[in-house]
């Protein structure tokens, strides 16, 4: 039986998927009492809930297992055996090859951020493991976040993998030296991955992609494996540099994508939403899973807010369920106007090429290592057909029976006054004695 390797056993563990699943998934307990709340503290409780959902599926599962089985090379091969350990603690220089990052990315609402969060749920929180003479106990770091937000210089960006002394400010050390600095610390806590997020707060400068660069480029000199999320509007300014700068920043793509319309996994999602809000939906969403689809482009984020919306509208309608009605009315009012403009530019672009906008056009759709994106365009195009064939039906309908169609729509909705019916009283019928059905038959003999 081999002996356990603290730093090493923590990513083995990792190997299996569903252990990832079950490691990462965030389930929420029901709501109750919306009704009973005010409009915008009902709204916001339904939005918090549903966005705190996270669903973990078969491809986020797997891309978390990849960059956790980078890290767990790198603990086999520079944490093998407590000399190794030590003499990488004590050592002045960490005389490695830097590693090439992943570039995450993906359309805006596919859950990159949340992605993160649930790599750093899967590999737990920091430990303690003893380091060996001269150095006691250490931390123990699985996996380190470092949130660029707004941070405007390197020295900010890299200050959580450096030492205390050096994140608290009570010592300071020059830019140039500060990744040296960064990767021996790492060394010593055994810190094998680290992952870089809102890197868009820095697009917003004037000379916003060569700042992203220089941060990215002082990165690599950690030695250690690491990410970034990026949207797609950043990496197209990326691909703008130097070779020399998108051959190493961008030579490991990994897009984030929606769940395909009709998955397990999609339904699950649905599911899941049903769950948290049983209050709030009067229908089944799995029943409506493709034009709820259709709706959003399979981006959670646009969802979620769609079914806020929604319930706010109802809420001042005064209505506290959701009925279908109610969503197709959510999809096309004024506040969900910019994510459906989105939603059917992806749609069009997908069906007719052309141009698109580079926030919504995925850089890496010709490479040949993501075969998913053209699934996805592929999906964009059946809801194009959907719409088509909707719209063909629409048309061959008699304006009677458009009619009715639409005052369906609005009884489902709640928004047709249905008078209620007269009752007519009947006069009340007494016991019949032998007599009267005798007389009864006369009269009607007689009658005929």
């Amino acid at each position: 039986m081999s002996k356990a390797n603290p730093w090493i056993d923590r990513y083995a563990a990792l190997c299996d998927l569903d252990e990832i699943k079950r490691r990462t998934r965030v389930s929420v307990t029901p709501l109750n009492g919306l009704g009973d709340d005010a409009i915008e503290l009902a709204c916001q409780r339904l939005l918090n809930a549903l966005s705190e959902v996270f669903v973990p599926t078969s491809a986020t599962a797997m891309l978390i297992q990849n960059e956790i089985g980078r890290a767990h090379a790198h603990a086999t091969i520079y944490y093998s055996d407590p000399a190794t350990i030590l003499a990488r603690a004590n050592s002045d220089l960490i005389d490695i090859e830097p590693y090439m990052p992943t570039c995450f990315t993906g359309p805006a609402g596919t859950g990159k951020t949340r992605w993160r969060r649930a790599l750093a749920r899967a590999l737990g929180d920091i430990g303690t493991v003893p380091l060996g003479q001269g150095h006691g106990m250490v931390p123990l770091v699985p996996f380190t976040s470092v949130m660029v937000g707004t941070q405007r210089s390197v020295s900010q960006v890299l200050r959580p993998l450096a030492r205390p002394e050096i994140q608290g400010g009570k010592v300071r050390i020059s830019e140039a030296d500060l990744p040296g600095e960064c990767a021996l610390w790492q060394a010593i806590v055994g810190g094998c991955l680290f992952g870089v997020d809102e890197l868009q707060f820095l697009t917003q400068s004037k000379d916003a992609s060569t700042l992203v660069t220089v941060v990215l480029q002082a990165l690599f000199g950690v030695k250690t494996p690491w990410f970034f999320m990026a949207n797609y509007s950043l990496c197209w300014k990326l691909m703008q540099r130097p070779p020399e700068s998108t051959q190493r920043l961008l030579g490991r793509p990994a897009v984030l994508l929606p769940d395909p319309p009709g998955s397990e996994d999609w339904r699950e999602i649905l599911r899941e939403y049903q769950y948290v809000a049983p209050e709030v939906f009067a229908f089944d969403l799995v029943t409506r899973e493709i034009e709820l689809w259709n709706y959003c482009a399979g981006l959670k984020r646009l969802l979620v807010q769609l079914i806020e919306l929604t319930y706010r509208d109802c809420r001042r309608r005064e209505k506290f369920k959701i009925v279908w009605p109610d969503i197709e009315r959510g999809y096309l009012s004024g506040p969900y106007k910019q994510n459906r403009s989105d939603v059917q530019k992806m749609i069009a672009y997908a069906v007719q090429g052309g141009d698109l906008k580079q926030d919504l056009k995925c850089p890496f759709e010709d490479d040949a290592s993501t075969e998913s994106i053209e699934k996805y365009k592929a999906h964009l195009r059946d809801a194009r057909h959907r719409q088509v064939v909707a719209a063909s039906i629409n048309a061959s309908l008699s304006v009677e029976e458009r009619d009715r169609i639409a005052e369906i729509k609005k009884r489902a909705a709640g928004e047709v006054d249905i008078t209620p019916a007269k009752v007519i009283r009947l006069p009340r019928v007494t016991n019949r004695s032998v007599a009267g059905l005798l007389a009864a038959g006369r009269k009607f003999g007689e009658e005929k």
